[in-house]
């Protein structure tokens, strides 16, 4: 940034922005408040030419890359598969000529085939790329309405037939850290080294990244889901007997307990709502809320409920029952 004053008496600002310079001539020394404004006023045509030329696709990959390094990997792998699933015109359409109705019109084309909760995570991904390429543009659109999906969560009996049934396999430590409310990259990081006496310290995952590589993550999915958990002897003793956690692929143990579902005639539900299974033992334990949540690695106990409602269904069923009783 220079300012200079010419042989005709009036100044020259010149400013280089993205490699190129630019230069605006007044009539009067500019004081430094003006000079600011002289260049946000620059920076704002610069912005607004070049995206004159950005499509949404191109905008997409920007935002991408400028969060390349906060994002993580999964989450990376999320957006580009939302991209994909953008219509071509949509793509296409220049970031200056997207308005609440071209929006409006793309999410409508979505729900026909997407679920509602896959639609809100697409919206939520073309806000803030429309956020840092369009800060003016201001937009509300309908969504459609969210559907309630409640996954199969087995019964104490279920479930420790299955671990009967994987004793002695490869699959019998994560079938059991799934009971103790893992999520399945949880397991998959494990290490020898994360296991300290009875403790198994929860803090990476294991992801796949943009090139379909399945990797390490040093960070977890939330500040809570750093967590410790508390195992009985007989599971650390096996970890430590067999000096890992966990060696194959994740998707091996989505297989391997299929399998074990069918050749024992339970209903299929994955690993992951097994957290579902933890959160209702639990509190059919009279565990208290917050260890519950602490354990699970949830952020809220609002959270917690929202997602696991499922999990207090009984104790509301009785305590409707007693309620619809004491008037007979």
């Amino acid at each position: 940034m220079s300012l200079r004053k010419l042989p005709s008496g009036k100044y020259q600002f010149r400013k280089t922005i993205d490699k190129k310079e630019y230069s605006v001539l007044l009539d009067h020394k500019p004081t430094s408040t003006e000079l600011k404004e002289i260049e946000f006023s620059l920076r704002e045509k610069v912005r607004t030419y070049s995206n004159d030329r950005i499509t949404f696709q191109k905008a997409a990959e920007g935002y991408i890359n400028v969060k390349s390094n906060i994002l993580s990997p999964s989450t990376i792998v999320g957006y580009y598969k939302m991209l994909r699933q953008l219509s071509e015109s949509f793509k296409e359409t220049l970031i200056n000529d997207i308005d609440r109705i071209t929006i409006q019109a793309e999410i409508n084309r979505l729900a026909a085939s997407l679920s509602p909760k896959s639609v809100s995570n697409i919206s939520g991904f073309i806000a803030p790329v429309l956020g840092m390429y369009r800060p003016q543009l201001q937009y509300k659109i309908t969504l459609p309405a969210k559907e309630i999906v409640e996954h199969y969560v087995p019964t104490e009996a279920e479930m420790k037939s299955i671990l009967e049934h994987a004793k002695g396999t490869e699959y019998y430590i994560p079938f059991t850290l799934g009971v103790f409310g893992l999520r399945r990259s949880e397991v998959c990081a494990l290490e020898l080294s994360d296991l300290e006496g009875n403790i198994l310290h929860i803090h990476k995952a294991k992801v796949l990244n943009t090139d379909n590589q399945w990797i390490i993550k040093h960070y977890n999915k939330t500040d809570e889901s750093h967590r410790d958990i508390y195992i009985p002897d007989q599971i650390a003793d096996i970890i430590r007997a067999q000096g890992y956690v966990y060696k194959y692929l994740p998707g091996a143990i989505y297989d391997r307990l299929r399998q074990v579902q069918d050749e024992l005639n339970i209903p299929h539900f994955r690993l992951h709502d097994l957290r579902h299974y933890y959160a209702s033992y639990a509190h059919a334990l009279g565990i208290p809320d917050e260890y519950i949540m602490k354990q699970g690695g949830w952020k809220t106990d609002h959270v917690m409920k929202r997602v696991y409602r499922h999990a207090f269904q009984k104790e509301y069923e009785e305590a409707a029952a007693k309620f619809a009783d004491s008037f007979l």
